[in-house]
């Protein structure tokens, strides 16, 4: 498809990428295909010289509520198989079209450029940290737990999953703990281009559906 464009050169494409971490990463977590598949995008786009803007986005807060942070043994934990001092970051999905904006408001600037989904980098530990924050009754007792590997696939696969699936999805998680999920780039560029503000953990916290009730 981006080969059938190329003679056109139509308006600059915004399109997904990976982190700049992806590809060094992808030697160590050769299932990684969520991300490598993207960064491939990202390089035959580049090679055929398409103007194009890449969005690259965070790790999805809608991930988190209900699936790895549960109630579990009359308790709420965050449980995934990297470090708590991991840094996510934190991106809601809503927020999407405010970098789109930015990319196509400041076009000269971000040609060729990345630009990073996400409201700001958070720990494990400061995940759960703003859980208490926002449900200081609920989550009193909540924590972060570091899942060994083979425990993490086990319940993937519990779920139905099918095992490359499984693998993919612990592979993304030890990515993020080992190169970081952008390399642990500085999002400030970003930002000085985005004009909205965006959500934060806390702010997306209080209006899940999946913790109404809390």
């Amino acid at each position: 498809m981006l080969g059938g464009l190329r003679p056109q050169y139509p308006p600059r494409p915004v399109g997904p990428s990976a982190g700049p971490a992806a590809r060094p990463a992808a030697r160590e977590y050769p299932h990684v295909y969520h991300f490598d598949g993207k960064a491939k995008v990202e390089e035959y786009t580049r090679s055929v010289g398409i103007p194009s803007t890449f969005f690259l986005a965070g790790f999805y807060m809608s991930n988190l509520p209900g699936q790895t942070f549960r109630f579990d043994n009359g308790k709420w934990t965050l449980a995934l198989p990297t470090p708590s001092s991991s840094l996510f970051p934190v991106f809601d999905t809503a927020d999407t079209g405010k970098f789109v904006k930015a990319a196509i408001l400041h076009r000269d600037e971000t040609l060729g450029k990345r630009l990073l989904g996400a409201t700001e980098y958070m720990t494990g530990d400061q995940l759960v940290e703003g859980f208490k924050k926002v449900f200081p009754e609920a989550g009193k007792t909540a924590s972060y737990y570091q899942l060994p590997e083979d425990v993490y696939l086990n319940i993937l696969k519990g779920l139905g999953m099918p095992e490359f699936v499984a693998q993919e999805l612990l592979e993304n998680m030890l990515l993020l703990g080992t190169f970081g999920y952008f390399g642990d780039e500085s999002l400030d560029w970003t930002h000085s281009l985005v004009e909205e503000k965006l959500t934060t953990w806390e702010e997306f916290i209080k209006k899940t559906p999946v913790w109404n009730d809390l």
